[in-house]
């Protein structure tokens, strides 16, 4: 019998509008073996975006600072993470390199549905978890 396990992925685009380290963008990477690390090859693959143009830094725990952003480029890298209970938590700061129009014209409608579905969910009387 293989244990399989899955990763938890949080992640926020630096220094753009609605995006934050408090209100993460999230997705899950499943059927990794718990032996094996996550490497930036296999973060990519499952990332629900393209990820040309994009810098990732990952957060790491450090015990004078209490964490610390760590740059992984290689896509054989082992990434950083921070264990929450069985599962494994990796929170991702993404740093846009590129700059290209037709991106930020996609980003702009995404964030405009993302703040409606916000408001829509501010309105309501409960928390679905």
């Amino acid at each position: 019998f293989k244990k399989i396990m899955q990763r938890y992925v949080f992640y926020f685009f630096q220094g753009e509008p609605c995006e934050s380290m408090e209100k993460p963008n999230a997705f899950i990477i499943k059927g990794l073996n718990p032996t094996e690390g996550l490497t930036l090859g296999t973060f990519l693959k499952h990332l629900p975006m393209n990820s040309s143009g994009l810098h990732f830094r990952f957060r790491v725990d450090d015990p004078k600072y209490g964490f610390v952003w760590q740059d992984v480029s290689d896509v054989s890298a082992v990434l950083p993470s921070g264990n929450q209970s069985k599962d494994v938590v990796h929170m991702v700061k993404i740093l846009r390199l590129a700059t290209d129009p037709a991106h930020l014209l996609r980003r702009r409608y995404y964030l405009k549905t993302k703040k409606l579905q916000s408001d829509v969910s501010a309105n309501l009387d409960y928390v679905d978890v």
